[in-house]
């Protein structure tokens, strides 16, 4: 609740030009907040509060009010000054409310190191099963048509499991980096298909898309999460079904409404910039005007205490913001809502070839070090290198691979190295390993999302961090760059392409 507030000649907080909220909580007749504190409540912490107001100072008060039921409930008071004007606003929260946001903060903090662990390791064994399953198809006329086919299903399915740990961490990161560039079409038209079963049998899901590639700039997942969240929150306002419309167009031009919101690079990108609208239209209940307002704000939730915690749509909307994008919505009661979404147009991405075991040649005879505490994992890269023909070191941990290192007269071409280790993690050792190896590729992994997810003591100071499980071609093809020298450039805009 917001309104005007100044001090009158009685020395009472006069209110002015307040909401609707603030009419339908205390009335619609309060002169002043005198009037709204109990007789017994107006203490020196009272005056302190006007002497704060007096001196056009911001102030914090926390006390009971009168509400229009004539009963009593604590709010915290908030008087923040105006810097062209003797009166300033007030800002009033129920604080039972405040008090339960703070809780819900810290559950959430813990809930994303909790999260962070358990994909730490989730994604070490995606990478051994993806690891083993590689090495399997790449026997050749080995096995039957049927037989590749259930591995490469396997192969599938660790690339899904990798994407879903993505996705509980997103919400946890502070900043998205916009690495890849994807085809919205193609990427909405998968997700569509693995969204059906969530919904349930009675929410039919529709899309349509005027064209067969839309690129936008975006991060793994990302999109995906926007996605999910709107058509969850769909299904939810249809407890009896119905109907989701998912449409994707494009090239389109920002409507005027929308101009102001979207930060353009350039005066002249307002008539030339194209973007790729999204449309999510469903056939529910609708959204009551005096709560739409509200549902992009954090922890605001219409459900049932213990059935939605209010991270869904303001996730969204941060997701949608960090994109550079733009987010709207149009709702009517027994009608339904639609979503609106705006996103940038790019261009294309290029595809990249990746070298596989047989064409690797480049690699055969060098030496590298893989540095990975968990030894399974650290087994399949093992046999992955050896196979394209290198020598293989390895190491459970940082020390370990200093003393090993040390102890080794050939040069080491590569160090493969996790982040997060006993011992010494592998921003450590990759730091000591630039002064006694200047020579050796320093290549980082993690089994965490990315780098908002790692405790930043331990992070190296750099961007490139290959996430697990690890594509193999891949992280060839990276090595491959790297022994042909490679501009420094061309190695940075390789690693987006691998997360």
């Amino acid at each position: 609740m917001i309104c005007n507030a100044s001090l009158d000649s009685r020395n009472e907080i006069k209110l002015s030009n307040y909401n609707d909220i603030f009419e339908s909580i205390f009335g619609g007749s309060v002169m002043t907040l005198d009037a709204l504190i109990p007789q017994q409540k107006r203490d020196k912490r009272l005056q302190n509060f006007k002497d704060s107001i007096s001196d056009n100072k911001d102030a914090v008060f926390i006390t009971d009010l009168k509400v229009a039921d004539g009963h009593e409930k604590s709010f915290q008071i908030i008087y923040k000054k105006s810097e062209v004007s003797n009166s300033g606003f007030l800002f009033i929260h129920e604080y039972a409310s405040v008090a339960i946001n703070d809780i819900q903060r810290a559950k959430i903090e813990a809930l994303g190191s909790l999260s962070g662990g358990i994909a730490h390791d989730f994604n070490n064994v995606l990478s051994i099963i993806s690891g083993y399953s590689q090495l399997i198809l790449d026997k050749g006329n080995e096995f039957d048509d049927v037989s590749k086919d259930y591995f490469e299903k396997i192969t599938t399915a660790t690339k899904r499991g990798a994407s879903l740990t993505r996705q509980l961490l997103a919400f946890s990161k502070q900043k998205i980096m916009l690495e890849k560039t994807d085809n919205v079409v193609e990427q909405l038209s998968e997700q569509i298909n693995f969204m059906q079963p969530l919904l349930g049998s009675m929410v039919n899901l529709h899309f349509k898309a005027d064209e067969e590639s839309l690129f936008i700039k975006t991060a793994p997942d990302i999109l995906n999460q926007v996605i999910m969240n709107i058509l969850v929150n769909a299904r939810d306002a249809m407890p009896s079904g119905g109907d989701v419309f998912v449409n994707v167009s494009g090239p389109v031009c920002l409507p005027d409404t929308y101009r102001a919101l979207h930060r353009f690079e350039k005066v002249e990108d307002q008539d030339n910039k194209t973007f790729v609208q999204i449309e999510i239209k469903d056939t529910g209940s609708g959204i009551d005007k005096k709560i739409a307002k509200r549902i992009f704000d954090p922890f605001f939730t219409t459900k049932e205490q213990g059935k939605g915690t209010g991270l869904g749509l303001s996730t969204v909307h941060g997701l949608v913001t960090q994109l550079n994008g733009i987010i709207d919505f149009e709702t009517e009661i027994g009608v339904g809502t639609k979503f609106i979404l705006f996103f940038p147009l790019v261009d294309s991405a290029k595809n990249v070839a990746h070298p596989t075991f047989e064409d690797a040649h480049l690699l055969i005879g060098k030496t590298i070090l893989v540095v990975e505490d968990e030894q399974d994992f650290s087994d399949v890269m093992t046999n992955i290198f050896k196979k394209v023909g290198m020598n293989v070191l390895t190491a459970s941990n940082g020390n370990e691979a200093l003393y090993i290192q040390d102890e080794f007269d050939g040069a080491i071409d590569f160090c493969l190295s996790d982040i997060v280790m006993p011992e010494m993690h592998g921003g450590q050792l990759g730091q000591m390993l630039e002064v006694l190896r200047p020579d050796t590729n320093i290549i980082y992994m993690s089994g965490y999302a990315g780098r908002g997810t790692i405790d930043p003591k331990e992070l190296p100071d750099i961007d490139e961090i290959i996430p697990k499980p690890l594509d193999v071609n891949k992280i060839l093809s990276l090595m491959h760059k790297m022994v042909k020298g490679a501009p420094k450039e061309e190695i940075q805009n390789f690693y987006k392409t691998i997360n």
